[in-house]
């Protein structure tokens, strides 16, 4: 099947890049539905906004406008040669965003996902070069978090990234990351601490055979019995 993109050059946002003046806190705890509401605005008018997962704080775009991708490098201070993980509400979608998708993908997927595992494989042809850093390969990650989920299913794949400025430690909070990223970016979803508090394990399943490229929460041993195969490190 075909997969278009959902933004085309023409759709993308215009707004020009700057720094905000002040970025809104959005209470997903009190008002979810609300939160959802706004943040889901923002990100389809291609303005990053601040949102929480199991793992730490993340700062998120829509994957299919490079222009919004773009903001979220510039608000981390981020390389352009460091690519980016997206964020999907489901493994399936994984299909619009990949291609050449191995079986041990969706064997790992349906042990640890939605979860703090992600997973890099071919990318599409339809994922902006910025994304990857013009690489043939692309994480992927479902998270664990029932409003992070609820906004992926509203505003379809999200580019994430730690909350953070490049180099500096990831926030578990909403209040870490307002102190890093506060005034560059127009919204933040609180939803209170991050259940793990730890970054998701990373898994490079383009390799044979595959090879974990940071270990978090996930362990290679749980890998290794999920998988039924070797993971080198």
């Amino acid at each position: 099947m075909d997969i278009q993109p959902l933004f085309t050059a023409d759709q993308q946002s215009s707004e020009p890049d700057h720094e905000f003046v002040m970025t809104t806190i959005l209470n997903g705890i009190d008002d979810p539905y609300g939160a959802l509401r706004t943040a889901t605005s923002i990100l389809m008018r291609g303005l990053p906004v601040i949102f929480p997962t199991e793992t730490v704080y993340g700062i998120g775009a829509h994957a299919f406008n490079p222009q919004a991708v773009r903001r979220v490098f510039d608000a981390k201070s981020r390389p352009l040669n460091n690519p980016m993980t997206i964020h999907l509400a489901h493994p399936n979608d994984v299909v619009a965003y990949a291609r050449d998708i191995p079986p041990l993908y969706y064997t790992l997927a349906r042990a640890f996902m939605p979860g703090p595992l992600t997973s890099i494989i071919r990318r599409s042809q339809y994922v902006p070069d910025i994304v990857t850093a013009g690489g043939s390969s692309v994480g992927i990650r479902v998270p664990d978090h029932d409003l992070a989920l609820a906004l992926l299913e509203r505003c379809g794949g999200l580019v994430g990234s730690s909350a953070n400025i490049a180099g500096k430690p990831a926030p578990s909070s909403a209040a870490g990351a307002l102190e890093q990223l506060g005034g560059r970016v127009p919204a933040l979803v609180d939803c209170g601490t991050a259940r793990h508090g730890l970054a998701s394990t990373i898994v490079d399943l383009t390799s044979e055979p595959p090879r974990i490229l940071r270990e978090g929460v996930i362990t290679r041993q749980m890998l290794e019995d999920v998988g039924d195969c070797e993971f080198r490190v």
